[in-house]
């Protein structure tokens, strides 16, 4: 999970990476008692990202 974003009510919502084969994901899903929801996925841009698509560039 790269960052937790606990701005929502009644659920817990993250921020994390994924990899399918050589393309990087990013994913944004949230979680309640009775389900899972992926919100997005998208592939990070790198030159906004650092090497290892963790941290966002200043």
């Amino acid at each position: 999970m790269l960052e937790p974003r606990n701005n929502r009510p009644r659920c817990i919502t993250a921020f994390a990476r994924g990899q399918i084969g050589d393309r990087s994901l990013h994913v944004v899903a949230a979680t309640t008692p009775a389900e899972r929801i992926v919100m997005t996925v998208d592939e990070p841009d790198p030159t906004r990202w650092d090497a290892d698509l963790k941290r966002r560039k200043p």
